[in-house]
């Protein structure tokens, strides 16, 4: 390839000037637009006239009115302009945008799903940046069969006819308070006599309230009212709030227990009949996903 000299040309900004001149006719207009003062575009003219050795701009009392030579060249360097920024344009690569993540939509049951699921997912889009659970909780067991979710977390004995299931972690029930409950005198006195707080219904397949299956197992008898709720949640938010003592499946109060806004006053505990289990329809859900709640939920849910 030959090497070719470029002609000598007056200067970009006295062109830009002539162009913004001639589109707009006026020199106080170009000037605006440019982001200039208007003698600074009257000054770019006059010298590009005194280059090109003639006139570009006929001068009147009513205006400025560029001449036909003025027009051709706004022209050309209008055109020149344009090609340029096209060709810089296609140098410019579109920005990289990562995929959206799949999501995994996964069943909970709504104690689960607010004090121990959510504070989770951060961690979890860390681990798997390319995969989004999508909690959805419920009462009620999900359709597994006709894709509701992909999977669910059953808190059960175990056994669901026509799924598939995997044992998370064999869970426990617990004893928790606020901080500052029983911080003086004889705690397992204030223990006994304290207000107590659990959730069952009479439909809980546990068979018998939390508290009496906690105080036959460890020995020590709480004697206090009881105070019941449908949700575990609700329990263990009345234990924050120093309403009690909350007797509730370890997994529910585990992040409240790591923040120190719940302790234990005693270190027994009881099994607890009921435990967390993946369940999944064997013929409707992604093995890759059903693969990567395995992992993820065991591990997390590991004391």
């Amino acid at each position: 390839m030959t090497s070719q000299k470029l002609p000598d040309l007056p200067s970009l900004q006295a062109l830009k000037c002539l162009e913004a001149a001639v589109r707009h006719g006026n020199f106080t207009h170009a000037a605006r637009e440019l982001h200039v003062t208007q003698s600074a575009i009257s000054h770019q003219i006059r010298a590009l006239e005194t280059s090109l050795e003639c006139a570009l701009f006929v001068r009147g009392p009513s205006g400025v009115k560029p001449t036909p030579g003025a027009v051709a060249v706004a022209k050309a360097v209008a055109h020149g302009l344009n090609h340029i920024a096209q060709q810089i344009q296609s140098l410019q690569q579109p920005p990289i945008t990562a995929p959206a993540p799949t999501p995994i939509r996964l069943g909970a049951p709504p104690s689960l799903a607010n004090r121990w699921l959510i504070a989770r997912l951060s961690a979890f889009r860390r681990q798997h940046p390319q995969w989004a659970i999508e909690p959805v909780a419920g009462l009620q067991y999900h359709d597994l069969e006709n894709g509701e979710v992909d999977a669910t977390v059953r808190y059960g004995r175990g056994n669901y006819p026509g799924h598939d299931s995997m044992l998370l972690a064999q869970e426990r029930l617990v004893a928790v308070c606020a901080p500052l409950w029983g911080s003086s005198g004889d705690l397992h006195a204030q223990l006994r006599s304290s207000t107590v707080l659990e959730a069952f219904t009479p439909t809980s397949p546990r068979g018998a309230p939390p508290s009496r299956m906690w105080s036959e197992h460890t020995g020590i008898a709480l004697k206090g009212p009881v105070v019941t709720f449908n949700r575990q949640s609700m329990a263990v938010e009345a234990a924050m709030e120093g309403q009690g003592v909350a007797i509730v499946p370890w997994q529910i109060a585990r992040g409240a227990l790591e923040k120190g806004t719940l302790r234990q006053p005693v270190t027994a505990w009881s099994p607890d009949p009921l435990s967390y289990h993946l369940v999944w329809h064997p013929s409707s859900v992604d093995g890759r996903k059903l693969e990567i709640l395995r992992q993820w939920l065991a591990a997390e849910m590991k004391p």
